[in-house]
């Protein structure tokens, strides 16, 4: 899971009135063309077999946006493994593994896959890197410190806050093969951390998780799993909080009245994302990106862009009104304007 975007709200309510009162979605859009307003070429600087490690996402701090382009795997220390880009794609800052093992604890590289706004301290943390805005892009502060229980801190797959800067932090979603939602809480100074999990009810796979990342009231997660075999999508709003600060106690997760689920088919579940209007995915039957709300399901607005390879890494801006695409085949990242 890596691309990211995230939503809100408490959910105790039917769909309709959830989505109606705009808890997640501020509603459906008319259609427009897609263009690209940007693009980068970075083939002289990652190479083909390196390209294909790199993760993207798109942050918001205060009123700044930055597009993060990065990888931990372990390829040549020298070579840049961290861009920082401003949202036209002028890149600010580059950063290479040596920089970052460098820094305190020094001998530790990047770690993790998963990157967001740390509401907590506004840092911006990038798998186990925390980095803090400035002028001219990020800097790096030094990477977290594992807690007193010899879990490493790395965010990985998805990571995302409660609703205040006192909330703590989940990452790790995933799901265990038994059934079973997992996922690791931390501390908000990071100073522990345990696991969590709950049943699913249904034999599902966890694809991803959003929310908004922009909202100190975003109290809703939106969890996105499919069942692997009949190519239906779906999505389950939950409270986070209180809810996943306790493991969701109660019924498993579909079998909980409190929660109501909605779905959809032929998705392709490697390329969907959220925004503050709704829902992106690429639509198997069409070949096309379509954008929807649980409300417009039926009729969602569809753009034909062809097939989309698993091989492109995409992410969105939560309300910026764009987004980006790597293509690790020509090492070029794209920036979009969206067609909603």
């Amino acid at each position: 899971m890596v691309r990211r975007a995230r939503f809100l709200a408490i959910v105790l309510v039917t769909v309709a009135a959830l989505f109606g009162c705009d808890y997640l979605f501020n509603g459906a859009f008319p259609g427009s063309v897609s263009q690209m307003t940007a693009r980068i070429d970075l083939s002289s600087e990652i190479s083909a077999p390196d390209a294909t490690t790199f993760s993207l996402s798109v942050l918001r701090s205060g009123n700044t946006e930055y597009v993060l382009l990065y990888s931990s795997s372990g390829f040549d220390g020298t070579k840049n493994h961290l861009y920082v880009l401003t949202p036209g794609l002028t890149v600010q800052n580059r950063f290479t593994m040596d920089d970052i093992s460098a820094l305190s604890p020094p001998g530790m590289p990047l770690k993790g896959d998963a990157a967001f706004t740390h509401r907590y301290d506004g840092k911006i943390v990038i798998g186990n890197l925390q980095a803090s805005p400035n002028t001219n892009g990020l800097s790096l502060d030094g990477k977290l410190e594992p807690p007193d229980n010899p879990v490493s801190v790395q965010m990985r797959n998805v990571a995302i806050m409660g609703p205040s800067t006192a909330s703590v932090t989940w990452a790790d979603f995933n799901t265990d093969g038994s059934g079973n939602l997992t996922f690791r809480q931390y501390a908000n100074d990071w100073s522990s951390s345990f696991p969590q999990g709950h049943p699913v009810g249904r034999n599902y796979y966890l694809r991803d998780v959003f929310t908004n990342p922009e909202d100190d009231q975003a109290n809703t997660a939106l969890l996105v799993f499919d069942d692997g075999m009949n190519n239906t999508t779906y999505f389950l709003p939950v409270p986070k909080d209180p809810d996943m600060v306790n493991a969701f106690p109660g019924p498993a997760l579909f079998d909980n009245p409190a929660y109501t689920s909605f779905s959809m088919t032929d998705l392709d579940t490697k390329h969907i994302y959220a925004t503050a209007d709704g829902i992106v995915a690429f639509e198997y039957r069409t070949h096309s990106l379509i954008h929807f709300t649980p409300t417009t399901i039926a009729s969602p607005t569809a753009i034909h862009m062809g097939v989309i390879s698993d091989a492109l890494v995409m992410a969105f801006s939560f309300s910026g009104g764009y987004y980006c695409v790597w293509d690790p085949a020509t090492r070029t990242l794209t920036r979009y304007e969206k067609w909603w």
